[in-house]
């Protein structure tokens, strides 16, 4: 059973990174709106929660990126969905509320397209900054994550010369920052 649980994970992780590595052509890249690739995103996520939950858009870059848009689609879904876990229990907890929010921001500043997803959820501790991009980590229980989300969105940007930033309180939610090059105008 340990033998056949080892070569399982082993070809699911092997599948992970040769879909990784798929979006590394530079020739394969286009200009991509940003805008559409949060929104066709957000269109896409599939949860239960998603219907009672509301949705704000502050978007203030309108500059193209450089990018693969499936991939990028990719690391901004599972964004999303990470989101819409976190304001699962604050759903659970105070039905009667207004509905909970996640927000998507962007913005340029100097070189650099920032795309922000936030959620007002539980947060996250301090003590798991470190390990939250590690494969297999993950703060939810077996259920509900394997831990690779966060990994190939980290993946995927780190690849498109950017970087991901988390910005998190507990008890006030978490805000992961997407920072890419701008594309140059021609």
């Amino acid at each position: 059973v340990v033998d056949r649980g080892s070569q399982r994970t082993f070809e699911i992780v092997r599948s992970l990174w040769r879909y990784a590595e798929s979006d590394s052509d530079p020739q394969a890249m286009t200009a991509v709106d940003i805008h559409a690739c949060l929104d066709e995103a957000w269109d896409l996520l599939q949860h239960p929660l998603k219907p009672r939950l509301q949705l704000i858009r502050t978007y203030g870059a309108d500059a193209p990126v450089l990018a693969h848009g499936g991939a990028l689609q990719q690391v901004f879904l599972n964004l999303l969905s990470n989101a819409v876990h976190a304001t699962a229990e604050q759903l659970a907890s105070a039905p009667e509320n207004p509905p909970p929010a996640i927000e998507l921001r962007t913005e340029q500043q100097g070189g650099w397209l920032h795309a922000a997803v936030i959620d007002h959820g539980p947060g996250i501790p301090a003590s798991l900054h470190a390990r939250i991009f590690e494969p297999f980590f993950s703060t939810k229980d077996v259920a509900h994550g394997s831990g690779l989300g966060l990994a190939i969105a980290h993946g995927i940007v780190t690849r498109h010369g950017g970087r991901i930033v988390l910005e998190s309180t507990p008890g006030q939610g978490a805000r992961f920052t997407v920072l890419l090059p701008l594309r140059p105008r021609s």
